[in-house]
């Protein structure tokens, strides 16, 4: 990469609403939104090997195994010509199973969940609920994720408790209230 070249950028959103940016342009998809549920399942399993037979199963539940598998090699090989060859982070972990792996590319890779994840797993309650801006995938209506969800919808009531409880003992009276009021809504 010379100087004058900036590291590639891609930034997801699960929160309210699936998007995707690539280099601060949206992501095009060329035949299905099968594209982005596949980039999601992959990106939810944060680096993770995912079966290609539970991959094929989830995205065509109404297909026969045999379909479903063909579907799913070429949606892969569509979402990875969307991608690009410079963001190859859509692999092969072995015959069986896919991943996304970020560390294979020199770019920048910002996802909303991973963000909320990190807050909330060393404690910055405050981060946490800034990174949580609704429901995971809304308007999305899939089985496969619906634990994932409501997984996240609880952390982000505790991180309003502790963010509030924080304030609180810090004298924020103001904050406090503003946390523990989003926690009733």
């Amino acid at each position: 990469m010379t100087a004058s070249q900036k590291p590639l950028e891609l930034k997801v959103q699960l929160f309210n609403g699936f998007a995707a940016w690539r280099d601060g342009a949206p992501l095009r998809y060329e035949q299905s939104v099968q594209e982005h549920k596949l980039l999601v399942c992959l990106l939810l399993h944060k680096g993770k090997p995912v079966s290609r037979d539970w991959l094929a199963s989830v995205l065509w539940p109404d297909s026969d195994e045999a379909n479903a598998k063909r579907n799913l090699r070429a949606v892969l090989s569509r979402l990875r010509d969307t991608l690009g060859t410079a963001l190859p982070a859509v692999k092969e972990h072995d015959a069986k199973s896919l991943l996304f792996d970020s560390a294979l590319f020199s770019a920048s890779v910002e996802v909303d969940v991973y963000d909320f994840e990190e807050a909330y797993s060393t404690g910055r309650w405050r981060q946490a609920v800034e990174a949580y801006q609704g429901t995971l995938l809304k308007g999305w209506y899939e089985d496969w994720f619906l634990g994932q969800e409501r997984e996240y919808h609880d952390k982000y009531g505790l991180s309003l408790t502790k963010a509030a409880e924080n304030a609180a003992e810090a004298g924020r009276l103001q904050d406090a209230l503003y946390y523990a009021s989003r926690g009733l809504e």
